[in-house]
């Protein structure tokens, strides 16, 4: 899965908000390879899954925060400083 800006459309993209949009197609690899691709984007590998009603209790105890879907921090290449600018949308200390 490939999660990229919204500058770039094929078969198995989806609009994720505005800006961003992720695409399952080999396609957007052999264009990225090729010039042709989105202007940003980051790969996405792995699995993650829940039992039925998982995810909602853990939202409820609190063990999840979230902050707005954002393509700058999202797709920046600045990773080592991903988490404290998430920290910093969110307003908030731990």
């Amino acid at each position: 899965m490939v999660l990229h800006s919204n500058d770039y459309t094929t078969d198995g993209t989806r609009t994720v908000t505005r800006s961003l949009s992720f695409t399952t197609s080999v396609k957007v690899l052999e264009d990225i390879a090729g010039g042709r691709g989105p202007r940003k984007s980051l790969l996405m590998m792995g699995y993650a899954g829940w039992a039925p009603g998982q995810l909602e209790n853990e939202i409820k105890r609190g063990d999840w925060f979230w902050v707005p879907a954002d393509r700058d921090l999202v797709l920046s290449r600045q990773h080592h400083r991903k988490w404290q600018a998430a920290m910093d949308l969110r307003g908030t200390e731990l």
